[in-house]
């Protein structure tokens, strides 16, 4: 058991223990303190004292392959020529005189439906001469005449009645209705009738089919 003088002593101790020990811990974290700030200083002075070191220059084409656009590719335009369509530079005979001969655009349009099927030019003079008796080389000429046993159509008058319209006929390819506004339908079916059977069902008394 203590006395009572002891008691301050012993306080006393205790006090300078605790200072001596806040002491220490002050110095210590100065001393942390001051270290790091010393360490920052020196990293900054690094980071800023490091020599710049210069790269080679970028190439100019280089640059200028970076910025180009190219241009929007080429067109190239193709020009087709069309060879003019022959044309007939024979006779047009007028069979009944005045305007019953072919116009040059009708007789261009027989002739070259002629020629498409092989014929001669005397055949395409005589095609003519048989369009102009006929129609007066008018595709809209119609005689339905049914006591002369006609239904006939167009330029070379191509008679219904005769069949040869009908399915798997000689001229089953072609309408005759279509003629009066498409002549040169009209001249092509005349022109495929000659090619089976001549002349012959131009020619009265005769209108025989033999191929030419």
């Amino acid at each position: 058991m203590t006395d009572g003088a002891s008691l301050p002593r012993c306080r006393a101790t205790r006090v300078a223990a605790m200072l001596r020990h806040l002491w220490v811990r002050c110095v210590l974290a100065f001393i942390v303190a001051s270290a790091l700030t010393a360490g920052a200083a020196f990293t900054f002075r690094s980071a800023y004292s490091l020599p710049v070191v210069w790269s080679d220059p970028v190439p100019i084409d280089l640059l200028q392959r970076a910025v180009r656009v190219d241009p929007p590719p080429t067109t190239t335009t193709t020009t087709t020529t069309t060879p003019p369509l022959p044309t007939w530079t024979g006779p047009r005979p007028a069979y009944y005189g005045g305007n019953t001969g072919c116009s040059q655009a009708n007789a261009d349009l027989i002739a070259r439906a002629m020629w498409n099927v092989g014929a001669a030019n005397w055949a395409v003079e005589q095609m003519l001469y048989i369009v102009s008796r006929e129609s007066g080389c008018d595709s809209s000429a119609h005689n339905g005449n049914r006591n002369t046993g006609d239904d006939s159509w167009g330029f070379c008058q191509l008679n219904v009645l005769a069949g040869f319209f009908r399915p798997g006929q000689i001229l089953a390819a072609y309408n005759p209705y279509s003629f009066a506004y498409d002549p040169a339908h009209n001249a092509a079916a005349c022109a495929a009738l000659y090619a089976r059977c001549g002349f012959g069902p131009w020619i009265k008394g005769d209108y025989g089919c033999r191929r030419p």
